[in-house]
C-alpha cells in the first residue's frame, strides 16, 4: 500500500461562474483510495485537464447542498460510467452525505432515465455503473477504507 497522502485542489470557486475558477472540489489520493471532497460544477472536466481517470474515484463525501458543492456529481453519475480507459467504473459510485442525501441520489437515477437507456441499448453498459449509492452520515467519523 502506498503511504503517501496525495491532495489535488480542483474547484475553489463560487456560484457565480468563472472561467478561471470551477465549482468546489478537492481530490484527496491516500493509500488505494481515491475520495472527492464535494463535487461542483466542471468537476469532470477538470480531471480531464488533469488527466486524472474518472472511473478512479472510490466515492465522494458532500459537506452540504449548496449547488456549488453537488452540481457536477451528476456529469460524474454518467460520464464515469463510460468504458474507455478514463473512465470504467465498475460497480455504483458510493455517495456519502448529510441527511437528504436519498432526494438527490434518486432524482440524478431519475433525470439519467433517458441517457441510461440509449448507452445500455448502444454499448451494452451495466446500468449500475450510472447508480449512485447514497451513504447518510451522521456526526463521527463518515469514511474510513484503505488508508483514508
Amino acid at each position: 500500500m502506498q503511504k503517501t497522502l496525495k491532495i489535488t485542489m480542483l474547484g475553489t470557486g463560487t456560484p457565480v461562474p468563472n472561467a478561471y475558477a470551477f465549482g468546489t472540489a478537492t481530490l484527496v489520493e491516500a493509500g488505494d483510495n481515491c475520495v472527492l471532497l464535494d463535487c461542483g460544477r466542471g468537476t469532470v472536466i477538470r480531471m480531464g485537464q488533469m488527466g486524472i481517470p474518472i472511473g478512479k474515484i472510490d466515492a465522494v463525501i458532500l459537506s452540504h447542498y449548496h449547488s456549488d458543492h453537488y452540481s457536477g456529481l451528476f456529469d460524474l453519475q454518467m460520464t464515469g460510467a463510460i468504458p474507455q480507459h478514463w473512465a470504467g467504473r465498475t460497480g455504483p459510485l458510493d455517495v456519502y452525505g448529510p441527511v437528504g442525501l436519498e432526494d438527490i441520489t434518486n432524482g440524478a437515477w431519475q433525470a439519467a432515465t433517458p441517457d441510461r437507456s440509449i448507452r445500455v441499448a448502444d454499448t451494452e453498459i451495466d446500468p449500475e455503473t450510472m447508480r449512485l449509492a447514497p451513504h447518510v452520515y451522521q456526526e463521527g467519523v463518515v469514511y474510513d477504507k484503505g488508508g483514508l
